[in-house]
């Protein structure tokens, strides 16, 4: 064919498309196959597609696959692990729910006759599915597509015979993940392996995308809050529980809200003569509390107990209530409860707290130093291997001239790799749209260069967004310290988060802090109360 176009040094190093300036030949693929690890409804399925190509395709190509329909997995990043050859696909790839692809830009050149294999994790239709073909293309920069239908072992090779996350017929045996699944092959949930294989325990289980329960008179209830604010003792409290599990829940699921320590409301059952709204029980309610069994409920003194009547889909928040009654000396350190699903055929291990949209911040920090006032920051997502944005939320008590320096420290454990990272958030363009990330120490460094008023004034309010790799197995707690340096190397460091420790996400943070020159004041005012756990 015709040579390439000539390209600019700077098109050429931005864009790494084309090899020694060759153009490149009719290519496809001499092998291109597809195997998952679990076919059962509901659960987590590690999917590996496995390839080579005949020419050589340069860093930067875009490499889809098609035909990934009946997936429960939301659009967006997913992550993928490298087994075999170069890491093409870098750390996560696009996933289209509704178009069934997955997409990335090449992260590394590919040879011709080099084999280089990868997995993603994602979650099975909740009810069998007609099979169908996988395909997959390549775009090489070129206006070239290349693409073949993928072989998937013990299937036939016919018009949509590919069996991939959609299944003629169930599987009629449950078989709990392996650990090489587990820890090695597709690290993106937290798999249950400690039972014995039986369909309502081990089937293979993820955690909830998101969830929040709050109470007026709970000080903490998976909400970090000011632990000034005491709850009040013997009066009834409403608790309102939002979750929205990663897949759809089936009939007969039991979810469990447990950890609510410290209460009067003593151990009760609901039944024919008892519906679970009634005060003989414990006053269920809410936007979604039809989706219980009226006549199934049981409360211990510290947990609840109910069982889905209908299905929980995983495409909306899904919202209930309760009411206890608090102790007579309330206390200050608040309840933390987890959340559990069992039965009904799938099964989701205790997940952790996010962000929602309207509460209050998962994580907070409060220092009376003269650096930020109330900085805040926030996670989109706690599940293990996901991606997530980190919200930094800041507002300067002094101005801030171009130069200074703002770093955040101590965001170890995360799978993303050092370099200048785009910046995002309301306010990215003050730090030039980009900072700078290093691995190792989980440093966020963010350089003031632009402001309308000519610098960054004090008391504006500053929020920009972090897009990390959470890490993977569970991190413990981390120390993370907010600090700046203006351009003349004046130094100060401020804030450590509250103590959480999350589920390899990358906020886990503990305590608070603050030092700066000796003629400035230096103090910690306010304090926090807050818990998590690890599944």
């Amino acid at each position: 064919g015709p040579p390439p176009p000539a390209i600019s040094a700077m098109e050429a190093s931005a864009v790494d498309l084309f090899l020694d300036e060759a153009s490149y030949p009719a290519a496809s693929f001499s092998l291109l196959s597809a195997s998952q690890t679990s076919d059962w409804p509901g659960g987590d399925s590690c999917v590996t597609l496995n390839m080579t190509i005949d020419a050589d395709v340069g860093r930067g190509a875009t490499f889809t696959a098609y035909g990934l329909k009946g997936s429960q997995t939301h659009t967006g990043p997913v992550a993928v692990t490298a087994t075999a050859g170069p890491a093409i696909a870098g750390a996560t790839a696009g996933f289209d729910q509704g178009l069934g692809t997955l997409s990335f830009g090449l992260a590394a050149p590919l040879h011709a006759g080099e084999n280089v294999q990868f997995t993603v994790s994602l979650i099975n239709s909740p009810s069998p599915q007609q099979a169908q073909a996988v395909t997959a293309h390549l775009w090489d920069g070129q206006l070239q597509s290349i693409g073949d239908e993928a072989e998937v072992p013990g299937t036939k090779k016919a018009a949509g015979g590919g069996v991939l996350l959609a299944l003629e017929t169930p599987s009629t045996q449950c078989v709990a993940p392996s650990p090489a699944w587990q820890y090695a092959t597709c690290p993106t949930h937290a798999l249950d392996t400690g039972h014995s294989a039986t369909c309502e325990v081990t089937c293979p289980s993820g955690a909830f995308r998101a969830y929040n329960a709050t109470s007026k008179s709970f000080d903490t209830v998976m909400l970090a809050v000011e632990s000034g604010i005491p709850p009040v003792a013997n009066t009834e409290t409403t608790i309102t529980v939002t979750l929205q599990p990663d897949r759809q829940l089936p009939t007969g699921s039991v979810l469990t809200v447990s950890g609510l320590e410290g209460t009067q409301t003593g151990e009760r059952s609901a039944g024919p003569s008892c519906a679970i709204s009634g005060r003989c029980f414990v006053q269920v309610g809410g936007a979604d509390a039809a989706h219980f069994d009226l006549t199934a409920g049981h409360w211990n003194g510290s947990a609840l107990a109910l069982t889905l009547a209908k299905p929980m889909r995983n495409d909306r928040p899904f919202a209930f209530s309760f009411v206890l009654l608090n102790s007579l000396t309330a206390t200050l350190a608040g309840a933390v409860p987890q959340v559990e699903v069992s039965g009904g055929g799938v099964a989701v291990p205790p997940a952790l707290a996010c962000l929602c949209d309207g509460c209050d911040p998962l994580l907070n920090v409060v220092s009376t130093a003269r650096i930020f006032d109330l900085p805040n920051i926030t996670e989109s997502s706690c599940d293990m291997c996901r991606v997530s944005n980190l919200t930094l939320s800041l507002r300067p008590l002094i101005d801030l001239a171009y130069g200074t320096t703002v770093t955040v420290t101590g965001l170890t454990g995360t799978r993303t790799r050092s370099g200048v990272r785009s910046l995002r958030g309301e306010h990215a363009a003050y730090f030039g749209g980009e900072y700078e990330w290093d691995q190792a120490s989980g440093t966020a460094r963010l350089a003031v260069s632009w402001s309308p008023d000519g610098l960054v004034l004090a008391s504006t309010q500053l929020e920009v967004s972090l897009e990390v790799h959470n890490g993977f197995p569970a991190q413990q707690a981390r120390q993370v310290l907010v600090s700046f340096r203006t351009p003349d190397h004046v130094d100060a460091t401020m804030g450590k988060v509250v103590s959480v420790a999350m589920a390899g996400s990358v906020l886990s943070f503990g305590g608070l802090t603050a030092v700066g020159p000796p003629e400035w004041p230096v103090g910690v005012g306010g304090s926090l109360a807050a818990q998590s756990w690890i599944p």
